[in-house]
């Protein structure tokens, strides 16, 4: 993303640093065109596939995926904008700072947001699931579209407030037109804002330990019970089924892109942010990469969805899709 492939990240760059940062633009087309490719079939799948698409997990699966996929749009539009000033070589022209952010910022603001946003929302839609079961159940498709929403709209105000910090420090300024967001933006509400992207991130990973904890009480609680019906423990199964599916995504999101990220943070105070920031950006996407094979291999009924969304076809119902899942429109 744009904020993590600046390689003077907390510094105001150079014009060195400028061309560096064009060079790398090349990354941001394949890595934009490859997020796009991996997190369009998910969404298509979904929304094309009555019985997926009235699921609330997989519901909140395409939530997810859209925010990668805004992301890799956004990444595109970032490199093919670097791209074009390289080759005008207008690498080292200045614009003025409103101008900068109509350009990318916008973009790459509501991009980063929303991807941290719906990580959260991920981890909320799985503690519900695992700490009130029964309750979970009754709810309708509408819940997961409702915590969709809730991201989108929280990222539509973060990215006013993102415009209006760049606006606010002297917008007639002059900025490099590569328009990186530390250097079009002040320098204080960029700090600010990239460290509570990480903790929204990083809060999404702690919510989903306290899933794991009630999980595993859940379990133990249904395995001693003689009481617990028939229906419970076929819900509870497939409601473990999808947990462990989160679970593996949320390690991930751990490794590639929380720690990642503060491994950014700790290098600008030794002073090898240059050299991490690229790397880590890197890891960012690969982790919503990762996403659709993840779903696709622990998830037959996700997998026979996808394919028939890539090759046109209706979706032939394979045996997790046999079963009929019952959900009230309220």
């Amino acid at each position: 993303m744009e904020s993590l492939t600046n390689d003077s990240i907390f510094e105001r760059p150079s014009n060195d640093s400028i061309d560096r940062l064009s060079s790398f633009a090349v990354c941001y087309v394949i890595m934009g065109i490859l997020l796009i490719l991996t997190n369009l079939p998910i969404v298509g799948a979904v929304l094309k596939h009555p019985v997926i698409r009235y699921r609330k997990e997989y519901l909140i699966f395409a939530g997810m995926a859209s925010a990668d996929l805004f992301a890799g749009t956004t990444t595109a539009i970032a490199g093919l904008y670097r791209i074009y000033l390289w080759h005008s070589d207008k690498t080292n022209d200045v614009v003025s700072r409103s101008a900068c952010v109509f350009r990318t910022l916008a973009l790459s603001i509501a991009a980063i947001s929303l991807q941290a946003l719906m990580l959260l929302m991920v981890s909320v839609d799985r503690l519900v699931a695992v700490a009130m079961p029964t309750h979970y159940h009754h709810l309708t498709h509408r819940f997961s579209a409702s915590l969709i929403l809730s991201a989108y709209l929280l990222t539509g105000a973060l990215t006013v407030v993102g415009l209006a910090g760049a606006l606010a420090d002297d917008p007639d300024s002059m900025v490099p037109a590569s328009c990186v967001g530390s250097a079009t933006v002040a320098r204080r509400f960029f700090d600010v804002w990239f460290n509570s992207r990480l903790a929204v991130s990083l809060l999404s990973v702690l919510i989903y330990c306290l899933v794991i904890f009630l999980f595993r009480r859940h379990s133990r609680a249904l395995k001693h019970s003689r009481k617990t019906s028939t229906g419970t423990r076929k819900r509870w199964k497939r409601q473990t089924h999808v947990t462990v599916t989160v679970g593996i995504g949320c390690a991930f999101t751990f490794i590639f892109y929380v720690l990642p990220t503060i491994s950014v943070i700790c290098a600008r105070h030794i002073g090898t942010a240059n050299s991490i920031a690229p790397y880590a950006w890197l890891l960012n996407c690969f982790n919503a990469v990762l996403n659709l094979f993840i779903y696709m291999t622990r998830h037959d009924d996700m997998r026979a969805a996808v394919r028939a969304f890539l090759l046109c076809k209706k979706p032939q119902k394979s045996p997790a899709m046999r079963y009929k899942f019952r959900f009230t429109v309220r």
